[in-house]
């Protein structure tokens, strides 16, 4: 079932935003390190009506930062998905877990581009759940294993200014090629912020190089996002104690979605000293 809501914007422009119930009793049972709702988007090709060719999934952690229109442009023929790559893709064992080699690279799935007609011609989601659940011992990230296991031989990688991940600015290979010039984009021309692990909301979360730009969107809304604390009462005295004597020298304090401080005049510096 479909509802739509129309809303308008400052200009006087009338938008529509279409909420569809879905029917997840296929993904029952299946394993959902993050949520089950992560699995929500293998089945929009069933969801969405046949005449939706092609569709960009988001994350709920994303940030449009300048037109992406041009995504709907690229060639998806013979492909069904496209995604910038993952950290993971630089692992080896994520290809021991996904069962395919590290030439084909493994993309984040937090934004997709999806081609509905070749998911629903090649029984794609169908294959994704069968996959998962046959591997359901080995996988590690679910849903995002299991698309990239199927989808092997059919996706695209995308530059990565469409899902800057702020992990891309801490490693050294994201300096060399072919990735050096892609950096240079994102840092530049930045079209899609990821804020995987790093939820700009909450207060001890907030560490993305791209902090700023989730700060000012949300800025403009008429009743801003407030920021929150993840631990709370004894936990978060805990937290910031742990956090100064680790800035101290006195322990090894650091959660693993806490990055070193880099700014990006260093980074620029950086890209351009290479």
């Amino acid at each position: 079932m479909c509802f739509r809501k129309y809303i308008t914007k400052s200009g006087g422009e009338r938008s529509s935003i279409h909420i569809y119930n879905v029917d997840d009793s296929k993904l029952k049972g299946l394993k959902d390190t993050w949520s089950i709702y992560a699995w929500y988007r293998i089945l929009l090709p069933e969801v969405l009506p046949c005449e939706v060719k092609n569709i960009l999934y988001l994350d709920a952690d994303i940030v449009i930062d300048s037109d992406i229109s041009h995504l709907f442009s690229v060639n998806m023929e013979g492909k069904s998905v496209a995604g910038v790559i993952d950290i993971q893709s630089f692992k080896p064992e994520t290809y021991e877990r996904c069962l395919y080699g590290a030439e084909k690279k493994y993309i984040c799935t937090g934004v997709l581009m999806i081609n509905l007609e070749y998911w629903r011609e090649h029984n794609i989601c169908e294959s994704i759940i069968n996959w998962a659940r046959k591997n359901e011992a080995q996988i590690h990230f679910p849903d995002q294993d299991a698309i990239n296991h199927v989808c092997q031989d059919t996706k695209i990688v995308l530059d990565l200014r469409y899902g800057i991940l702020d992990i891309f600015f801490h490693r050294d290979y994201f300096y060399e090629p072919p990735y050096r010039q892609q950096l240079k984009e994102a840092i530049n021309h930045p079209a899609i912020i990821h804020y995987a692990g790093q939820s700009p909301w909450v207060y001890e979360q907030c560490f993305h190089l791209m902090q700023d730009r989730w700060d000012y969107y949300n800025s403009l809304l008429c009743k801003p996002v407030k920021k929150c604390h993840k631990p709370q009462g004894y936990h978060l005295v805990t937290y910031y104690i742990k956090r100064i004597l680790d800035r101290m020298g006195v322990i090894s304090f650091r959660p693993w979605y806490v990055s070193d401080k880099i700014l990006i005049k260093d980074i620029q510096k950086r890209l351009e000293d290479r």
